[in-house]
């Protein structure tokens, strides 16, 4: 039997079919195509230029590749690229870049000056300019700048500083010295004796602290304290013997000085204690008390450590009285006697504290050549500069104001003969240099000197050893005149006695 195919099973008939499924669809595609976007305007500002331009671009990004507008790694375009255009849009563009310069970094220079060498200068070690790269994010609109900011900084090779040698023999008169005046200048322990040219170093190689440093009423040990390693603790206390040419300094075991003084007797001293810490201001008081029999070096404890009063890490100034047997104290809030014999306060006066961040302001103190008469300074508002210079009459237990002001007072010393009273002002509590002032009990301060740092009262004649501008003065109070005593800008911490 013969079976007849259909016309689906010829092939050119199959292909036409699909030919046409295929025309069909194209055309309903092509009905379904958005039609064209009408052109809309928007404005346009870059490198310093505004343009009002009529696009039929989707997005921000569609609009700069049809205007041919680059676009560096850094630039900035507000509103985004990604932004649909809508007429009116403000489309502003920033050009950013980065800019690297170099900069020279001047070297120091740092004098010494030394009395035993014969005017001239020596160049030590030859100064060198460093440089350094410092990198900037720079915003520009055409040729204005914008915002430049720094990224970083680069030392490409560090400034070395210049050292010179001046000597300064002979600069200085050659001044008559009364007693025996110790000093510190570069980190050692100096004296002079008889005369200003009778200079003395005493130690070689110890940075000495500054915390402990007093001379015996006799003048002949000195007390001082060494600095420590960070690792080792605070400082150690030495004794020298400064009637002994090349005498060696005894180390009397204690450690962690915050103060130390001789007795009057000269034959004790007392010391309180610190603890080193890691921020500031780099120690933290203890404020105990012992005191230590000399030379047998036994140690008698007075007060046990505390800190229960304001500002105990800062610590307690204190004073040997006349008699040997009582401390004056001063503590932030507090200024008070301490009696040995049953170590008992005894607060004279209590006031508001005054600090600045980190620096708490203390008290001075200072005593009468007879035990009786005692003069102290004290706060009178909290945080806010109102001091009082208070002489106190113990026998009589009566006090009188000397001086008020909002100045800071520092140091305060009582001349032994005449009872006046010597003190510096500052007009801040951080201050370095401070006016040294006279007071007495009816007439108004005095300016003596200004640019103050510490001064020492001769025992002998009641002229004032200044130390200013790390050199030391003997100021002739009455006939006004400041004479060197040093001339290496390295002096401090005067002690006369």
């Amino acid at each position: 039997m013969r079976v007849q195919q259909g016309h689906n099973g010829n092939p050119v008939c199959q292909y036409l079919g699909w030919l046409f499924m295929v025309l069909v669809l194209l055309l309903c595609l092509n009905g379904c195509t958005t039609p064209p976007r009408e052109p809309i305007v928007v404005h346009l500002h870059v490198d310093a230029t505004d343009r009002e331009i009529p696009s039929d671009a989707a997005t921000v990004r569609e609009l700069l590749q049809q205007e041919e507008i680059q676009l560096g790694p850094l630039d900035q375009v507000a509103p985004p690229l990604w932004t649909p255009l809508q007429a009116g849009l403000q489309i502003t563009i920033t050009r950013v870049i980065t800019e690297r310069e170099e900069r020279v970094l001047t070297n120091t220079v740092r004098i010494i000056r030394d009395e035993f060498r014969p005017p001239g200068t020596k160049v030590i070690t030859k100064g060198q300019s460093g440089l350094e790269e410092l990198v900037y994010r720079v915003s520009y609109d055409g040729p204005i700048v914008l915002q430049r900011t720094l990224l970083s900084r680069r030392v490409i090779r560090p400034p070395r500083e210049e050292v010179r040698l001046v000597g300064t023999k002979g600069t200085i008169p050659r001044l008559p010295i009364s007693g025996t005046i110790a000093y510190i200048a570069n980190g050692d322990a100096w004296m002079m004796r008889r005369t200003s040219e009778g200079k003395r170093r005493l130690t070689q190689s110890k940075p000495l602290d500054g915390r402990a440093f007093d001379l015996s009423p006799d003048g002949r040990w000195l007390l001082y304290s060494v600095a420590s390693p960070s690792s080792q603790g605070l400082n150690t206390l030495w004794v020298l013997d400064t009637q002994v040419l090349n005498a060696h300094p005894q180390n009397t075991g204690i450690s962690d000085v915050y103060w130390a003084g001789w007795a009057p007797d000269g034959k004790r001293f007392a010391y309180s204690s610190a603890l080193r810490i890691a921020g500031p201001p780099g120690y933290r008081a203890l404020n105990d008390l012992q005191i230590v029999s000399w030379p047998a070096l036994t140690i008698t404890h007075v007060l046990s450590p505390t800190q229960a009063f304001l500002y105990s890490w800062q610590g307690e100034r204190w004073a040997w009285g006349p008699d040997g047997h009582t401390l004056a104290y001063a503590r932030a809030d507090q200024v008070g006697l301490l009696d040995l014999s049953t170590g008992e306060r005894q607060p004279l006066w209590s006031f508001s504290p005054f600090a600045q961040g980190d620096l708490v302001w203390l008290p001075s103190l200072s005593w009468g050549a007879d035990g009786n008469l005692f003069a102290a300074t004290h706060q009178g508002k909290e945080n806010e500069p109102s001091f009082a210079l208070v002489r106190y009459d113990l026998k009589k237990k009566t006090s009188s104001v000397l001086w008020s002001g909002p100045e800071i007072p520092g140091q305060l010393a009582q001349d032994a003969r005449t009872g006046k009273l010597y003190f510096t002002l500052a007009t801040k509590l951080s201050s370095e240099h401070r006016r040294l002032y006279q007071s007495e009990a009816k007439t108004p301060a005095q300016l003596l000197l200004p640019d103050v740092e510490t001064f020492s009262l001769d025992p002998a004649k009641g002229q004032l050893l200044v130390s200013k501008e790390g050199d030391l003065y003997l100021y002739q109070i009455p006939q006004g005149q400041c004479q060197p005593l040093t001339a290496t800008g390295l002096a401090s911490h005067p002690r006369w006695r």
